[in-house]
């Protein structure tokens, strides 16, 4: 192929000194890189400067796709000449019946894609523990065309969560967005959970010797896992089995005032306190409104539990 193109362009320099005249050499094969394909891309020319110029600028035809290839004719490239200005007649063509023209490109790799997700992932977790990003299914490789190349996630993407997703990654080239690719991820959460070692029944109170601070794979758990040992006070406020993780709704502190507890009432009404004793007929915490017997009266009235062993009853204004 380097011998035929020498043979061509030395025929063409013959012909230029003697005829005085524009020589275009087309070569058969060429690579591009534009969206159009210009004649300076297939073509020596031989001209005086301003000529030249003006001759390789002519647009030929369009670019097939970048990694693609078409052919054109001669007379294709005669018509653009045309077109773009060059008489018939002014200049010497050298060309074969068919022109080869690929486009280059380069290859976004589907590995490339998925760091980039990961990396945003990685970046956006707010879960305490060791986040693992995997890839569910790594992209198809993307040809591009040749340019300055970036990878990036879409602005204002907010979908990252525990478990499958999806992250849409841009592939921008010389500042614009050629493409866009969702990329499937599996974002798994390690971390430490409270785990029930034993049997534990409702209203049990949780130590060390029936619960655990495990490792875990909490991807599917719901969010409300506890994560550490549980405080002091804190019972079951229903019953669970060995080995379950334990949430934050399955427990509770226990009881400030108990069925059958002695209590302090304090009755205000405004701006005056009014102190008895009564009887518990209900467990309850800070906040909680329980009954309670008044000394000796078998009747019940409605009080708030305010902390251990007291309770408070609160009379609104009457109105007159």
């Amino acid at each position: 192929m380097k011998t035929i193109l020498c043979i061509m362009l030395a025929i063409v320099s013959l012909r230029a000194m003697g005829a005085q005249q524009t020589a275009i050499a087309v070569r058969p094969e060429n690579t591009v890189i534009g969206t159009s394909c210009v004649l300076a891309e297939i073509a020596n020319v031989q001209a005086d400067a301003g000529a030249a110029q003006r001759i390789n600028s002519v647009t030929i035809c369009s670019s097939p796709l970048p990694g693609k290839s078409r052919k054109i004719t001669r007379e294709q490239i005669v018509i653009a000449l045309r077109r773009g200005g060059i008489a018939d007649g002014t200049y010497d063509l050298l060309c074969p019946a068919q022109v080869s023209i690929m486009r280059d490109q380069r290859t976004v790799s589907g590995q490339m894609l998925f760091d980039t997700a990961k990396g945003f992932a990685q970046s956006s977790a707010t879960w305490s523990g060791t986040v693992a990003i995997e890839s569910l299914r790594l992209p198809m490789d993307q040809p591009v065309p040749v340019g300055e190349l970036e990878l990036r996630v879409r602005a204002g993407c907010q979908g990252i969560r525990k478990g499958q997703c999806s992250v849409p990654v841009e592939i921008v080239l010389d500042g614009k967005v050629y493409r866009l690719v969702q990329v499937s991820i599996n974002v798994r959460i390690i971390a430490p959970i409270l785990i029930a070692t034993k049997a534990i029944t409702r209203g049990e109170a949780l130590t060390a010797d029936n619960t655990a601070v495990e490792e875990r794979d909490i991807t599917r758990l719901p969010d409300d896992a506890l994560t550490e040992a549980p405080a002091a006070d804190m019972t079951a406020s229903s019953p669970f089995a060995q080995g379950a993780v334990i949430r934050k709704q399955w427990v509770c502190a226990p009881p400030a005032v108990k069925s059958g507890d002695s209590v302090l009432v304090i009755v205000e009404s405004q701006g005056m306190k009014v102190t008895d004793k009564g009887t518990a007929a209900q467990d309850g915490r800070p906040g909680d409104r329980i009954r309670v017997r008044m000394g000796g009266d078998a009747r019940e009235i409605r009080a708030t539990v305010s902390e251990p062993g007291i309770v408070t009853i609160s009379l609104g204004r009457r109105s007159n």
